[in-house]
C-alpha cells in the first residue's frame, strides 16, 4: 500500500451550523458554476484526534498519557501526535510523564506531518432552500472578495442534508509493515466520531458512513470528483453511484484496488492501543529519521 483513501458519507442529524474564520477559510467552496456548503479539510482533524486520544488515554501508554495536546508543547510521540502531527518537541527537553519517569529527544524542534489528509466534506442536498446564511461582503487590499455568502458569518445545513467527502493515509510515511492495522484504526475512529464543525456542542450531530476505502498510488479521488458523481442522484444509497465511479476511474489508473477493512470493537481497538504493535512500528519509523526518545 502506498495512500489509501476513505470515501465517506456524513447525514446531518441535527441542523449543522459550520464557521468561518478568515477570507482563505469559508464555509463555502466552488464547484462548477455552484458555491457548495462545506466542512472544511482543516477542522476535521481535530475532532478525529479528540476521538483517538479518548481511546487511547484508556491504555497504560506512559507517552499518550504524557503528551499535552492540545497545547503547543506536543510530545511528537504518541499515538496521535504519529498519526495526526506534532510540534515543540525540543533536544534536551524533558518531559515528566506518569509515575515519576521523565524522558527528553535527542533531536532539535521537532515538527511532524500528518498521516491523514482529508479533503472538503461537501454538502449534497435539493436545493438552496437547505441553506442559510446571512449576507457579508469581504474586502481585502481594496478588492472585494468574491467567494459567496458565507465570508465571516455562520452558516447552517438542515437536518438530513448529507455530505460526500474522502481521507487519506499516508502509509508510505508511516513506515508501518502492517498497515491493516493502521486502516482499521482509522475506520474505526472515523465511525466513532460524529460531530464537525459545530457552533456548539449542542448542535452540528452528523452520522458518518464509509463508502470505500482504496489503495492508490497517489490521490487520485476528491471530494470534488465525487461531489459531480452523486449530485444528481436522490436516493438514499450512493454506494452504487461510487463504485461505478471507481471502476470507470481503475481504467485510468490500474494500480487502484478495494481494500478490506473492519470497524474494530472498542475492546479491540483497545487491545491494538495496548500490546503496542502499531505504535511500536511508527516509533520505529521516527527513529530511522533520527528521532529518538531516551530517559532522562
Amino acid at each position: 500500500m502506498k495512500k489509501v483513501i476513505f470515501i465517506v458519507e456524513y447525514e446531518a442529524k441535527q441542523p449543522l451550523f459550520l464557521r468561518t474564520e478568515g477570507v482563505y477559510d469559508v464555509a463555502t467552496r466552488r464547484v462548477g458554476d455552484k458555491e457548495v456548503p462545506s466542512i472544511i479539510s482543516r477542522k476535521m482533524i481535530r475532532p478525529l484526534r479528540d476521538t483517538l486520544r479518548t481511546y487511547a488515554r484508556q491504555t497504560d501508554d506512559p507517552w499518550i498519557k504524557g503528551c499535552e495536546f492540545p497545547t503547543e508543547t506536543m510530545c511528537c510521540y504518541c499515538i496521535d501526535c504519529l498519526m495526526f502531527g506534532g510540534t515543540n518537541a525540543s533536544a534536551g527537553t524533558q518531559k515528566e510523564l506518569t509515575k515519576g519517569k521523565k524522558v527528553k529527544f535527542n533531536v532539535g524542534t521537532l515538527q511532524l506531518r500528518s498521516l491523514v489528509h482529508p479533503s472538503d466534506a461537501l454538502a449534497v442536498s435539493s436545493g438552496e432552500e437547505a441553506i442559510e446564511s446571512e449576507t457579508h461582503t469581504g474586502v481585502k487590499e481594496g478588492r472585494h472578495a468574491e467567494i459567496g455568502r458565507a465570508l465571516f458569518s455562520p452558516f447552517q445545513v438542515s437536518q438530513g442534508t448529507r455530505f460526500i467527502g474522502t481521507f487519506m493515509l499516508d502509509i508510505v510515511s508511516s513506515g508501518v509493515k502492517k498497515p491493516g492495522d493502521l486502516v482499521n484504526l482509522f475506520a474505526t475512529i472515523f465511525m466513532h466520531t460524529k460531530r464537525y464543525g459545530a457552533r456548539t456542542a449542542q448542535e452540528g450531530l452528523v452520522e458518518p458512513k464509509i463508502l470505500a476505502v482504496v489503495d492508490v498510488p497517489y490521490e487520485v479521488v476528491t471530494s470534488y470528483d465525487l461531489y459531480k458523481t452523486v449530485i444528481n442522484y436522490k436516493i438514499e444509497d450512493w454506494k452504487p453511484e461510487v463504485d461505478e465511479y471507481l471502476q470507470e476511474l481503475k481504467k485510468i489508473v490500474p494500480e487502484l484496488s478495494d481494500i478490506d477493512y473492519k470497524i474494530l470493537t472498542e475492546t479491540n481497538l483497545l487491545a491494538l492501543l495496548k500490546e503496542d504493535r502499531l505504535l511500536g512500528e511508527l516509533r520505529k519509523a521516527l527513529e530511522k529519521e533520527g528521532v529518538r526518545v531516551e530517559k532522562a
